[in-house]
């Protein structure tokens, strides 16, 4: 049952002109998880504030909906004043129903135009469902490197566990964010056990991990994978797998997160990576990169699929034409494979990973006898 309280005034800017602000009535809610009335009523209340904000540019600048992600987590800067019109339990949910009064040109002026100089970057969400998912989330952040801005993770991260599309779409927009990657805990196949004839010790496991991507309209789309590891100790073993599992998960999902990229700025070099089998392969072509002399950064373009393999898309950021850069590539050793290296054009190489065993034998020298 809803009760009315008074309206009272939370907080006011002075010397604010009228027609600056702009009054939006919104609705916010929460779920009231155990007896936490309070807590409850905090996430209503910003959820109520976000959604005026949202409210506000696609009533007066709907060409910016796009970049609204750069606001809603900071809903409450562009809100001077607020009521609260009324608030109560409502199906298990904590509501509230307040007046806001947004202060428009500055919210304006901050989702009309990206900042001078700053880069484009997609607000993602990486959240672990559970803390046994914590320990996956550092190589999954290394994976998608600068051309992702990380949102923090909410407390509750039901609406995006939710069947409904435009649940988990309006969920990431109150978030400021575009997309999301939910890591859930890896499950243990039993298969952890010690190594016959090995010196130390070495011990086997056995990991299954699942993530679920969520595109910014709320569409999402699962993978998973098993893998198995061996470490010094069982739980090192296990740990090991896990994420090795996860990678696996990872280079399935790896050409749709590539697709929420934005695209960088035509500066640098372009890389294409082509013929690596594995997460750990492509790492490491990443790592080189970033190793060469007078490259600033490696940014990610994005990934497609392939018949023979998945291809990633690459920008170095750097002043160094291509055929140099190709050259310091080519005298770089890589265990058990080697890099094909062409230079197609000044500002564009194309690397292929070539395992040794494709290789091919090298011819016997002719006899003169």
């Amino acid at each position: 049952m809803k009760r009315v309280v008074p309206i009272c005034l939370v907080a006011t800017l002075v010397g604010l002109p009228a027609q600056a602000q702009m009054t939006q009535e919104s609705v916010g809610t929460a779920p009231l998880l155990g007896s936490d009335a309070v807590r409850a009523r905090s996430e209503a209340l910003a959820d109520a504030l976000r959604r005026a904000v949202e409210q506000a540019v696609a009533q007066t600048a709907p060409q910016a909906r796009g970049r609204i992600y750069l606001v809603t987590a900071r809903a409450r800067e562009f809100v001077p004043t607020y009521r609260v019109l009324e608030e109560g339990m409502t199906g298990g949910l904590f509501q509230v129903r307040i007046a806001a009064q947004v202060d428009l040109p500055r919210l304006l002026r901050e989702v009309r135009a990206p900042v001078a100089g700053e880069p484009v970057r997609t607000a993602l969400l990486l959240c672990a469902e559970g803390p046994e998912a914590e320990t996956l989330i550092p190589p999954l952040r290394e994976a998608l490197g600068s051309r992702a801005k990380w949102v923090p993770c909410p407390p509750s991260l039901h609406p995006l566990q939710q069947a409904e599309d435009r649940a988990r779409a309006d969920f990431l927009a109150r978030n400021g964010a575009q997309a999301a990657l939910l890591v859930a805990a890896p499950v243990d196949l039993g298969q952890t056990a010690p190594i016959r004839g090995t010196q130390p010790i070495q011990h086997g496991a056995g990991a299954r991990a699942a993530l679920r991507f969520i595109g910014p309209q709320g569409g999402s789309i699962d993978a998973a994978a098993e893998a198995t590891a061996f470490a010094p100790t069982p739980q090192e073993a296990l740990v090991a797998a896990a994420r090795a599992a996860t990678e696996r998960a990872l280079e399935q999902l790896l050409p749709h997160i590539g697709a929420v990229l934005p695209e960088p700025e035509q500066q640098g070099v372009q890389v294409v990576l082509e013929g690596w089998q594995s997460y750990t392969q492509y790492q490491a072509l990443v790592r080189m990169l970033s190793a060469l002399p007078e490259v600033a950064s490696v940014e990610i373009r994005r990934f497609s699929r392939r018949s023979d393999g998945t291809v990633a898309e690459l920008l170095l950021r750097t002043a160094t034409p291509a055929e140099p850069l190709g050259a310091a590539l080519g005298r770089m050793p890589i265990n058990g494979s080697r890099l094909q290296v062409v230079t197609e054009g000044p500002r564009r190489l194309r690397l292929v990973w070539v395992p040794d065993r494709a290789l091919p034998e090298p011819s016997p020298e002719p006899s003169n006898e």
